[in-house]
């Protein structure tokens, strides 16, 4: 069965096709964007390793400029967060868990999607790590289990506006059944 991915984004999981609503944007990819919606699907073929997440995450960085990216898993108790992979400008950095409660992540988690283009700190003012690391941009995706529910998040966040969010939503989702099929091998 052939792998496609349409602004909708239908793609293929285990021979079954899926569709995920994506946040609405008056967009259409570009020449490049679409190379790279591309290598994304490829990368989602290759084969697993130790460092799959890694590989995944550092690939959105690359193509979306965000400086940080979050790939984390909910906790058994749904109020934390426990981080896979936790890059700075494609570095990794200790994971750690975190609380849910009055960070943007957890409006990811009941919206499915969240991004705030600027002043995202302010916004959440009980987040500390918003503020430390001087967190201007976020943006958050939801993952999910083969039963539809949550599982961990994806996030971007800079401390500048995200640049072109509706691209790296697309990118984001069409990695997301590969980011999930890890988390599932983890637990």
């Amino acid at each position: 069965m052939e792998t496609i991915y349409t602004f909708g984004l239908i793609f293929t999981k285990n021979n079954l096709m899926e569709y995920r609503k994506i946040h609405y944007w008056q967009y259409e990819p570009g020449e490049e964007e679409e190379r790279v919606l591309e290598a994304a699907l490829a990368l989602t073929k290759k084969g697993r390793h130790n460092r799959y997440l890694s590989e995944i995450a550092t690939f959105i960085t690359e193509h979306t400029g965000a400086k940080y990216i979050v790939i984390g898993q909910l906790s058994e108790d749904r109020e934390h967060i426990h981080t896979l992979i936790f890059m700075d400008d494609k570095k990794l950095l200790d994971n750690y868990t975190y609380p849910l409660k009055g960070t943007p992540c957890e409006v990811t988690l009941a919206q499915r999607f969240c991004y705030h283009p600027f002043d995202v700190a302010p916004s959440f003012p009980e987040d500390k790590e918003l503020q430390e690391l001087q967190i201007e941009s976020y943006l958050g995706s939801i993952l999910l289990s083969e039963e539809n529910e949550p599982i961990g998040l994806t996030v971007l966040m800079d401390a500048k506006q995200i640049e072109n969010a509706a691209f790296a939503e697309h990118l984001i989702m069409v990695l997301s059944p590969a980011i999930e099929e890890e988390i599932k091998l983890l637990r």
